[in-house]
């Protein structure tokens, strides 16, 4: 299984700082995580137009991910890290 881990107001609506999913690669990750925890996470990750915001940044491992269409392993660790907002 491929672990996620959660951060900032995210972590707030799936009430963990890591899950685990069943995915091939990270779109399919991220979309696993609104189909477990629902629209309020899909509104935050993903626009009306299916695509993760901008604002939301992934990484594999420790490198930045710029393509949801990247390869994940069991063993893989993504991070999905929203912009922090305020001022």
């Amino acid at each position: 299984m491929v672990k996620i881990r959660i951060y900032g107001i995210l972590r707030v609506y799936i009430g963990s700082s890591e899950v685990e999913v069943d995915a091939k690669n990270i779109r399919e990750a991220c979309e696993k995580i609104c189909e477990i925890f629902g629209n309020e996470i899909r509104n935050l990750i993903f626009d009306k137009n299916g695509n993760i915001y901008p604002s939301i940044l992934i990484f594999k491992r420790n490198e930045r991910v710029t393509s949801t269409d990247i390869l994940v392993d069991p063993d893989t660790i993504i991070h999905i890290i929203p912009a922090i907002e305020g001022g």
